[in-house]
């Protein structure tokens, strides 16, 4: 997975300017250039509010541009009106990114993650990866928050086509991914009987892909789950103090759709650490 240009979706929000931090990091795992986009709500443009910013906006847009130019990234600013979340996957499709980041909490119409807001409708219909960032308490300006986002990558998998293709993902950079945690549950088993045999079927499917990774110089940490998937990831990001959850927006079982009630979705809502979620091609 090759990061060299990334849509910045923001709203000019406390927490889109972190989102703009952390792609300014990832400068230095490969990111070379930016299309910075601000989307006028055709909802709310033309009323008095909205033109009273105009010139606020311009102001931030510049500073954020200043920004990420300053760790040598290449910015186009764009400021198109219309739906938010339609724009978005428009320009990113029409820029050909790598991945489009946007924040799941601030002001405006990046609010907070439910059925409807910009965030979930970017992952929905987005062709390309959406990295999805989570709210943190603003740091002091002589200590910036350090994202670090690839130190540690928890990946859930059902040993689906969909899971194969994140495991591929990680395969070709290994340079990105040098510590992964896997993770696999089983959510649901008949008997005490049925619960073991489907264990030792995953603990023997995850020990084969642990060597294949590890002969690559990625460190691999195995985890195990029973019960609810979306809970399960949640604890076991918590746990293994991640710093990033890597999944697939379809699959069958763990990631089947991401719809409300889904896995995907509900991780997407409640966890802690950011989400890169991958539109499978499976």
């Amino acid at each position: 997975m090759i990061i060299d240009k990334v849509l910045l979706a923001t709203d000019l929000s406390p927490m889109s300017q972190l989102v703009t931090d952390c792609v300014a990091e990832m400068a230095a795992v490969g990111v070379k250039e930016a299309v910075l986009v601000h989307v006028i709500d055709i909802r709310a443009e033309g009323s008095p509010a909205v033109a009273s910013k105009d010139q606020q906006n311009e102001r931030m847009l510049e500073l954020n541009r200043i920004q990420l130019e300053a760790r040598g990234i290449k910015v186009k600013t764009i400021q198109p009106v219309g739906f938010p979340a339609h724009e978005i996957v428009s320009i990113a499709n029409q820029e050909q990114v790598s991945m489009i980041a946007i924040a799941s909490h601030g002001e405006g119409y990046i609010k907070q993650i439910f059925l409807g807001s910009t965030a979930t409708d970017v992952i929905r219909i987005s062709d390309v990866p959406v990295l999805l960032l989570k709210g943190r308490e603003a740091a002091p300006a002589s200590r910036p928050i350090s994202w670090n986002i690839f130190r540690r990558v928890l990946v859930p998998l059902d040993f689906s086509v969909h899971s194969d293709y994140l495991l591929q993902i990680i395969k070709d950079d290994s340079a990105l991914f040098r510590d992964v945690v896997l993770f696999s549950v089983i959510e649901r088993a008949r008997n005490q009987m049925e619960l073991l045999a489907l264990l030792y079927e995953k603990e023997r499917q995850l020990d084969l892909i642990k060597k294949e990774l590890e002969e690559l110089g990625t460190r691999v940490t195995v985890q195990y789950g029973q019960g609810a998937a979306s809970l399960n990831i949640m604890e076991t990001a918590d746990q293994e103090n991640v710093s990033l959850i890597l999944m697939a927006t379809r699959g069958q079982g763990l990631i089947k759709e991401l719809m409300l009630g889904s896995t995907a979705h509900a991780v997407a809502r409640r966890s802690k650490q950011p989400l890169l979620l991958i539109p499978s091609r499976g």
